[in-house]
């Protein structure tokens, strides 16, 4: 069995309260866009023409978005479910 995707963790795509399919579908593209920027991360590491202080920033915004993504999947969840 496959472990989950760091998006998967983060955006706990299992645990739904109400278990409405809006929800779970919303929860689980929020989780394919945090995975895409963990994608991003990893290919800039690998990426030899990326300038270190450029590989740093690239790791920084993605850092960044991730939180963000985090927030709003938080607050859309709560939306859905008023």
């Amino acid at each position: 069995m496959q472990g989950k995707t760091i998006g998967e963790k983060r955006i706990r795509v299992d645990l739904s309260a109400t278990a409405k399919d809006h929800v779970t579908a919303f929860k689980q593209k929020t989780a394919e866009l945090m995975n895409e920027l963990e994608s991003i991360k990893s290919v800039a590491k690998l990426n030899v023409a990326i300038q270190q202080e450029d590989m740093a920033e690239i790791q920084r915004l993605c850092q960044i978005a991730q939180t963000q993504l985090e927030t709003a999947s938080m607050y859309m969840t709560k939306a859905l479910t008023v």
